[in-house]
């Protein structure tokens, strides 16, 4: 049998002799380390004002160290635009991309306490060009430019400004183009011939008043204020009624309106000037006609007119007129000259005997009328009357002919105008 090998005992030490952990190489225990002071974590910084003030003013500084060392590389190599120094003082520079046409620099704070923050610069980044600035309030030239130069009396324009694609020459219009003549048409259909007659005869005063007063006729919109109180001023000196003036003034601020301009006779001034003129304006002294005033009207006829063609011509007017309720543009030949009846308005309505009875006018066109509208009146006799107006129709009537044209001519077949009916 083999023999067996004596186990070794340790020798035990006595009681009290207990070596340390460090004598007998052992690792002590963690129950047996000391213990360790415990460490706080880092409070969050809070949100307040100051806070925040000093992230500001750290981002401030590192944006202008960023410049500053932009700058300072720019100038020290000119030949290298944008070259930036790879040695120590880019310690601070995380990221660098250099292009032929840029450079992109990243910068990050590492201030305690403070969040990143990541600034980029491009330096020789080419700058985007600038856009027009434009004006709301601003008309499109060309809008209105017809209308516009019909009251002033200047020369229309024969092609509209347009404010599309340009076309070629020759080539068929844009649709810009086309909404722009449009505009510009409606433009014009917004105001009635005779209305526009009436702005040209006010601006025709006011470049007369101009001549006069400031010694020349080439005063263009904007009108200033000033100039427009003077003007109502001369029209009142002239003789014009309150009614007449505030006309022109409407042509003027229409001009103003429809060039896109301030109107100066809106302002609190003129108004309050208007407003003294009517309540010191004298009433006009004339009377309405009636019956009886129309009765020494067409007697007064023969010591004013000579012949008895024109007598009979304006007898036959006064009466038409007196009670066919016709406007004097209606009967005469004005500026615009659209309403004037015809010799083709007017109708004899006969009896059973072939005797006249009545007159039928048809009004074609009449003030404030739509092209649809027609109106017919019938001119009834009046044989309690001296002067019944059918039978002053009919003597002059045989007197005329039936020569084509308008109805009230006068011996040489010339129309009546106005001013001869004004003044005869």
């Amino acid at each position: 049998m083999p023999p067996r090998k004596k186990a070794r005992k340790a020798a035990r030490p006595e009681a009290g002799d207990d070596p340390s952990p460090t004598e007998r190489g052992d690792q002590p225990s963690p129950e047996d380390a000391p213990p360790q002071p415990t460490r706080k974590a880092p409070d969050k910084p809070k949100l307040t004002m100051k806070f925040l003030q000093k992230q500001l003013e750290d981002l401030q500084q590192v944006t202008t160290q960023i410049a500053n060392k932009l700058n300072s590389t720019n100038s020290s190599d000119p030949q290298t635009p944008g070259a930036l120094p790879t040695d120590g003082g880019s310690a601070g520079l995380v990221g660098l991309n250099t292009s032929p046409s840029s450079v992109t620099v990243t910068h990050v704070t590492d201030t305690p306490g403070v969040l990143p923050i990541a600034t980029t610069s491009g330096a020789l980044d080419p700058q985007p060009p600038s856009l027009p600035s434009i004006n709301p309030n601003a008309q499109m030239p060309g809008l209105g430019s017809t209308l516009a130069s019909s009251i002033l009396g200047r020369a229309v324009p024969q092609e509209i400004p347009t404010h599309g694609n340009s076309s070629g020459q020759g080539a068929s219009p844009s649709p810009a183009q086309q909404l722009n003549r449009l505009v510009d048409n409606l433009l014009v259909q917004s105001l009635a011939p005779s209305t526009i007659s009436a702005y040209r005869l006010a601006w025709q005063h006011f470049r007369q008043f101009s001549l006069e007063i400031h010694c020349t006729a080439n005063i263009k919109p904007p009108i200033p204020e000033p100039i427009v109180c003077q003007f109502i001023s001369y029209l009142h000196s002239k003789g014009f009624a309150p009614a007449s003036i505030a006309s022109k003034l409407s042509a003027i601020g229409f001009i103003h309106k429809i060039q896109n301009l301030q109107d100066p006779t809106s302002t609190f001034v003129v108004r309050k000037l208007m407003h003294s003129i009517q309540k010191n304006h004298v009433p006009d002294g004339r009377l309405p006609i009636t019956p009886p005033i129309l009765s020494q009207l067409i007697d007064a006829l023969k010591f004013i007119k000579t012949t008895y063609y024109n007598q009979c011509l304006y007898e036959a007017m006064f009466t038409f007129m007196f009670y066919s309720l016709a406007r004097i543009s209606e009967v005469t030949v004005t500026n615009s000259s659209q309403h004037t009846l015809t010799l083709a308005d007017l109708r004899g309505n006969l009896d059973s005997n072939s005797g006249l009875t009545s007159f039928l006018v048809q009004f074609k066109t009449y003030k404030h009328s739509s092209p649809s509208a027609q109106s017919t009146i019938q001119i009834q006799p009046h044989p309690e009357s001296p002067h019944c107006p059918v039978v002053s129709l009919a003597k002059y009537l045989q007197l005329r002919g039936r020569n084509p044209g308008y109805l009230f001519q006068r011996r040489d077949g010339c129309p009546v105008t106005s001013d001869n009916f004004a003044k005869p």
